[in-house]
């Protein structure tokens, strides 16, 4: 007996003929290519699990995804990483730092030669560099041991030029349960031949004497070279040059010293809020290499403001609101407002869209969480509404330019209960909220775009990118349900709604639809007369996808690329 083909087949079905796999939810759907599997996990990562995943089940699923790709082309698992790095395209950076350690702990000769070479293309500063070391020696012997990441290790310092690494040693002390010293002494970067700048091999060498410096034994290792051979360290006694200069007073002459020295000055005994201020405007100094005391006074914060980078004055504004320094109409104010309107600055910073999302709704929220489990006071500020609106604005500025493309796009965000979750390693942001975001950048650039949500079913809402995120989030809470991913796609068909591609935001546990998602698209796309296209924008690290494999006309893509817009609009304004 036969199949009737008129009659619909459910999620809780799979299609005949077609090799198909449950998601979590007991949904039949289609096995992702690895590839974009991969890409999903490099741009969300594992913290904190999903609705449905907790996070040591999907960080064992991803884990064993990275592997199995190491052993088809690990070059390419090294190359994406690192693409993805450098172009800043993920929100966090842990989940390429980690396959970038496996690619240098499992991976074969020309993968390791891969990661060592182009490491510091991806990790940008010390915390990015500690947490590939840490995955490093989880995944391999347990220690930084191998010519090849003493390799790695002496080309991410050398990398650095001495200003650079000085400052980076003041301001990262320890990050992900290491500090320079064990780095330094695990890599003996002076060992590698051809890596030490002879210009500046000095200056090297009294940076790394002062990071293997232990103060309880008061001795440094010398990192050198002699007679042109690369010796084991030797120790000294006494403390670097550059302490004694900061407990005498002495400003050191060369630059590479002074962010060290400011530092040492900063947290001496006598320091004075006059001397901080004079520290920071003289040398730099940030609000990590000041002492938690001074840290209180609203003007050591207008001093920081003055010097503060975007992101760093973005994750600031909390502490800045509740020491009363960004009151309406006040100097400081002013700087914000100027810094978050610069479409330049936040794109030379990187800033991930979803970072200053997440930063929006910690401000608005008025207060911080921060340190409650300690038993510590929680901060409360009162909320600045420019700068509310000023986060909104950067929020699209962030993402890369959007040509419209003119087609009339059907968007849908998924509003079912278990997008309720936080987004991946965020806080403050579910999932809704980051499918809605995504989606008003697709309606600030489509004139012809028509937005919509669906769970169990789908309607037409009223939201455009007229409104503040913010605005949307609270207006979507009405909604929820189960997931019926097929909901948009009857939508246009029950509204007799002409589209040119149906974009549909979702985690993709789909499991309700009375239809699944190929079949609706394939009558759509009959009803209509033309290749209506299918976007799908997963917003976890899952290998399944709705996007039939076979679909010429269909993309499965991670939702939390900022790179997503534009290769959504490419696809939509490409005609074959």
């Amino acid at each position: 007996m036969t199949r009737d083909a008129t009659v619909p087949i459910p999620d809780s079905q799979p299609l005949p003929g077609r090799e198909q796999v449950k998601n979590r939810t007991g949904g039949y759907v289609f096995k992702a290519d690895p590839w974009a599997t991969y890409a999903k996990f490099l741009l969300t990562g594992t913290d904190g699990g999903t609705y449905y995943a907790r996070q040591p089940e999907l960080t064992q699923e991803n884990a064993a995804l990275v592997f199995e790709l190491l052993k088809i082309d690990g070059p390419r698992v090294v190359n994406v990483a690192v693409d993805f790095a450098a172009q800043g395209r993920a929100p966090r950076r842990i989940a390429i730092m980690f396959s970038l350690a496996a690619a240098a702990a499992r991976g074969d000769e020309v993968t390791k030669a891969a990661v060592y070479r182009r490491l510091p293309e991806a990790a940008f500063i010390p915390t990015d560099f500690f947490a590939f070391l840490t995955a490093f020696k989880a995944l391999g012997t347990g220690k930084l041991s191998g010519r090849g990441i003493m390799r790695a290790i002496a080309r991410w310092y050398f990398a650095k030029d001495p200003r650079t690494l000085g400052y980076h040693l003041a301001k990262y002390v320890r990050r992900e349960g290491m500090t320079h010293r064990d780095a330094i002494r695990a890599g003996h970067p002076f060992r590698e031949r051809g890596l030490v700048p002879i210009e500046s091999e000095a200056a090297y060498r009294e940076l790394f004497e002062y990071a293997t410096f232990q103060e309880g034994s008061g001795s440094a290792e010398l990192l050198t070279q002699e007679g042109g051979r690369h010796t084991n360290p030797r120790i000294r006694s006494g403390p670097p040059r550059v302490l004694q200069l900061a407990a005498d007073g002495d400003v050191p002459e060369q630059d590479y010293l002074q962010p060290i020295w400011a530092r040492h000055r900063a947290h001496s005994d006598d320091a004075t809020t006059p001397q901080i201020l004079h520290l920071i405007k003289e040398h730099g100094i940030t609000r990590e290499m000041i002492p938690t005391q001074f840290l209180k006074e609203a003007k050591v914060w207008g001093a920081l403001l003055e010097r503060m980078p975007i992101g760093a004055t973005i994750r600031s504004l909390g502490q800045m609101s509740s020491r009363g320094l960004l009151a309406r109409t006040s100097p400081s104010e002013a700087v914000v407002l100027q810094r978050l309107g610069s479409v330049e600055a936040i794109r030379r910073a990187r800033l991930h869209p979803l970072n200053i999302l997440s930063a929006l709704f910690a401000y608005k929220g008025g207060r911080s969480q921060a340190g409650q489990q300690r038993g510590a006071k929680a901060i409360t500020w009162a909320v600045n509404p420019k700068i509310v609106d000023a986060l909104d604005a950067a929020f699209y500025a962030a993402f890369e330019t959007v040509r419209p493309t003119g087609k009339r796009i059907l968007w849908s965000v998924d509003t079912s209960g278990s997008m309720r979750c936080p987004v991946i390693g965020m806080q403050g942001i579910n999932c809704t909220t980051a499918a809605a975001a995504w989606g008003l950048v697709l309606d600030r650039t489509e004139p012809n775009a028509i937005a919509s949500q669906f769970n169990n079913t789908a309607s037409m809402v009223d939201i455009s990118s007229r409104r503040r995120v913010d605005d949307v989030e609270s207006y979507l809470r009405k909604f929820g349900g189960g997931t019926a991913l097929a909901a948009p796609i009857q939508l246009a068909l029950q509204a007799n709604v002409d589209v040119d591609a149906v974009v549909i935001l979702s985690d993709e546990e789909t499991w309700v639809s009375k239809e699944q998602v190929a079949p609706a698209m394939e009558r759509l796309r009959k009803k209509l007369g033309h290749p209506v296209k299918l976007v799908v924008a997963g917003l976890g690290a899952t290998n399944y996808t709705v996007v039939d494999p076979e679909d010429p006309w269909g993309l499965n893509l991670a939702g939390l690329d900022s790179a997503a817009p534009s290769l959504v609009s490419e696809f939509i304004a490409f005609e074959a």
